[in-house]
């Protein structure tokens, strides 16, 4: 469903050792690609301040390693041992993070502050209508979340507090009825 993912990271650039949730994000969506090779790269969409992605993968089809590169130089780096254990090394985002599908469609964009999810992010369908919006705050789910039909129209909307859902989630039909 991912194949070919590219991603393209937007804003500043903060030290720090935390792992970022978007690369794990990706790792897990590559990863879950059976077909996927040892080593894959995609190329970046921009030639301004545009980040190029590698992944490494091991054959039983979990990540070993990612990497972030720009300009040909190394700014990030994901290590895995075998037991899924990680290093981090490098620079981690401030500001806004897209993925994007092969064909250049945004999937999704990601906010960060001081190099933790902190803000909203949105993932979108291939149409590039929007799929679902979450709310973040210092790297933990916190506040509204929605997520939409292919259609545009609300199909669940709620509240999370520290990860957990808070109260009663609305579900609607595709004709908008709860």
């Amino acid at each position: 469903m991912y194949e070919g993912l590219r991603v393209e990271l937007e804003g500043a650039f903060v030290m720090g050792k935390k792992v970022l949730a978007v690369l794990l994000a990706v790792v897990m969506l590559v990863g879950c690609n059976s077909n996927a090779a040892l080593k894959r790269k995609s190329r970046a969409f921009k030639n301004s301040g545009v980040i190029r992605r590698t992944i490494e993968i091991y054959p039983d089809g979990k990540p070993r390693e990612v990497g972030f590169y720009k300009a040909d130089k190394q700014i990030t780096k994901v290590i895995y041992d075998e037991s899924g254990a990680m290093t981090t090394t490098g620079a981690v985002p401030n500001g806004i993070v897209g993925e994007f599908y092969d064909e250049g469609v945004l999937l999704a964009e990601w906010s960060f502050k001081e190099g933790v999810l902190d803000g909203v992010s949105r993932t979108y369908y291939r149409s590039g209508q929007i799929w679902e919006e979450r709310s973040w705050k210092e790297d933990k789910e916190n506040g509204l979340y929605r997520v939409y039909f292919g259609n545009g129209k609300l199909r669940v909307e709620g509240i999370c507090k520290d990860e957990k859902l808070d109260g009663r989630q609305r579900v609607y039909s595709e004709m908008g009825k709860l």
